[in-house]
């Protein structure tokens, strides 16, 4: 390792690794290019809180600076990646249940925030609580530490098609709704899923769109409940 980065010089303590970067492909600190993939690590102060923005190293350089087995190094970094898609997919559901209600009424807030299983709020602070996620939400998919940024607007969304039971209790399948043959679409759906609700959503992915399913029913429910409608 014959780097000279800022970052190997600024004396920092510890440095924590964040995981796994394929689209970021020269390392940082010895000038390796074309690598397969390089680890992004992240410096930390002498109270162990994140001092700076990441740097991306080559694997051996990486193992180097943390003075690890690049094993170990490489497993850290997996396990970095896997607490990572849980954060995309918690801001993908996130953008997906709130984005439209954005600049909605606040009844309309309070519904959606109410009925998404959180805890009761009025309706300044479920929208005060939604613009925090929100903001949360697009900065996790726009962060580019790991990887591209990941689709984050409602310009974003795509159809899907959930199939729920009557008791609202589970969904039985959920699928994007083709752009083509729309109509032939849902009467095969409904042919195959007799008896059951379906519902069209629109959201960033599968597992979201069950979120939206449910959260609009839970929606209807409130407003009917407190006479809004």
């Amino acid at each position: 390792m014959t780097g000279s980065h800022p970052a190997l010089t600024a004396h920092f303590p510890r440095w924590t690794v964040k995981g796994t970067a394929h689209h970021r492909t020269t390392c940082a600190c010895c000038g390796h290019e074309n690598l397969e993939h390089t680890v992004a690590l992240a410096p930390l102060d002498l109270l162990g809180d994140a001092s700076g923005p990441a740097v991306h190293f080559g694997p051996r350089c990486a193992a180097a600076v943390l003075h690890r087995p690049v094993a170990a190094v490489a497993l850290a970094a997996c396990h970095a990646d896997m607490r990572a898609e849980r954060k995309d997919a918690w801001a993908r559901k996130i953008i997906s249940l709130y984005g439209p209600m954005e600049f909605g009424t606040d009844q309309e807030m309070e519904a959606a925030w109410n009925r998404s299983g959180n805890a009761s709020s009025s309706s300044w602070q479920a929208r005060e609580f939604v613009t925090k996620f929100l903001a949360d939400a697009r900065a996790q998919l726009t962060d580019t530490t790991l990887r591209p940024t990941r689709p984050h607007s409602i310009t974003d969304f795509q159809p899907f098609l959930v199939v729920l039971d009557t008791s609202n209790l589970r969904h039985h399948w959920c699928g994007v709704v083709p752009r083509e043959n729309t109509e032939g679409f849902h009467t095969s759906a409904r042919r195959d899923w007799t008896g059951m609700v379906s519902v069209t959503v629109a959201a960033l992915d599968e597992t979201s769109a069950v979120h939206v399913a449910f959260g609009r029913r839970g929606i209807a429910q409130y407003n009917a409940e407190r006479g809004w409608f």
